[in-house]
């Protein structure tokens, strides 16, 4: 129940001060498996949502992006998400993992915006990153950030997670969609 009121608590904050603040949101591309998920990152730099926002595999289960999304907070390293495991829904606060990141001089465009490649190493794999530095947001996919710049594509050097930006708009802050009543 606790996790529930802290929810709640951090969505009613950033939605009360979400026009103050310069955030944008990305549209990812998330590719595994032969499979293609669709997620946003609304981002301010010093906190972000991270959301399905459509999904074949979670439709045919019954679940929709309520059920699963990502709240990071840069300012206390603290993470708090949803995900469906076994088809059962869980909340959980955790701490948000500091990334050991390796510039590799490597750079290529992605939607118009210049990117530099870097290397980390997450969970037992190695993962390749471009980020920009155009755009001032240390934030990314899913957990990944800590580079100086947005970052447009992470992918395992296994080729098993690959996430890739296919659009970048200025943003009026968070959805206020969560469902904490359960």
């Amino acid at each position: 129940m606790k996790i529930y009121s802290l929810i709640l608590f951090f969505s009613g904050l950033i939605c009360s001060v979400s026009y103050s603040q310069n955030y944008i949101t990305v549209e990812y591309a998330y590719y595994s498996d032969g499979t293609t998920n669709l997620y946003e990152l609304v981002t301010d730099g010093k906190h972000s949502q991270w959301t399905l926002t459509k999904s074949e595999e979670a439709a045919n289960i019954g679940l929709s992006e309520k059920d699963m999304f990502f709240y990071k907070n840069m300012l206390d390293s603290t993470i708090y998400f949803q995900d469906n495991v076994f088809n059962k829904v869980f909340q959980v606060k955790d701490t948000l993992f500091k990334m050991t990141w390796k510039l590799t001089g490597i750079s290529k465009l992605l939607i118009e915006y210049e990117c530099y490649e870097a290397t980390t190493e997450f969970r037992g794999r190695t993962y390749s990153a471009y980020f920009t530095t155009d755009l001032n947001y240390s934030d990314g996919p899913w957990k990944f950030n800590g580079l100086p710049g947005l970052i447009l594509e992470v992918k395992s050097d296994d080729n098993l997670f690959h996430y890739v930006a296919r659009k970048v708009s200025k943003s009026n802050g968070f959805k206020d969609f969560v469902d904490l009543k359960k």
